[in-house]
């Protein structure tokens, strides 16, 4: 999470993209929401979703989460 602040506060202005793990991905957004990493179990994320929070100040919202709908059906 100290990673995460630390991005967020030397790009504050524009997006910024993390590409990681499924669940380094999950404790980032269960953190970002003040969920307890016990509750993680309730957020499913499928291989190359996108998943989009927005940090304003010390509040922070989830825009999008598990998005796929950029993958092309095989």
């Amino acid at each position: 999470w100290n990673v995460v602040q630390r991005i967020i506060s030397r790009y504050s202005e524009g997006e910024i993209v993390v590409v990681s793990h499924y669940f380094a991905l999950l404790t980032i957004i269960c953190r970002g929401l003040n969920l307890p990493l016990l509750e993680m179990g309730r957020i499913r994320l499928d291989a190359a979703s996108m998943s989009i929070l927005a940090f304003d100040g010390k509040f922070s919202r989830l825009l999008l989460l598990n998005d796929t709908c950029h993958i092309s059906p095989a």
